[in-house]
């Protein structure tokens, strides 16, 4: 399931382990619900939903295809804007420009 928790983390520069332990479970858990390998119970949906001020719908998409990361021939990152419900990443690429996601 395509869900959001790893972008809303990353805003507020929360670790892993940190959110982890707000939850009441795992680190590996909660890498497990980032990478859509698992999903998470109602009460931990809910709680995640809460920490970021989100409805839970907001965080989570059954229609979505799950997070990938962006590709390994990124070499900086040289931009990170937050608009209204969209983060959008500039990256550089040795020897081929910029390119942009938007999420």
């Amino acid at each position: 399931m395509r869900n959001e928790v790893r972008e809303l983390r990353m805003m507020v520069w929360e670790s892993q382990e940190a959110l982890a332990e707000v939850l009441g479970v795992s680190r590996q858990t909660v890498n497990a619900i980032e990478n859509g390998r698992r999903v998470p119970t109602l009460e931990v949906a809910i709680r995640i939903a809460r920490r970021y001020g989100k409805r839970v719908e907001e965080v989570f998409d059954p229609d979505r295809e799950p997070w990938r990361p962006p590709p390994r021939d990124v070499d900086v990152v040289v931009g990170l804007n937050e608009a209204p419900n969209k983060l959008v990443i500039e990256m550089w690429h040795e020897g081929r420009g910029t390119s942009r996601l938007e999420r």
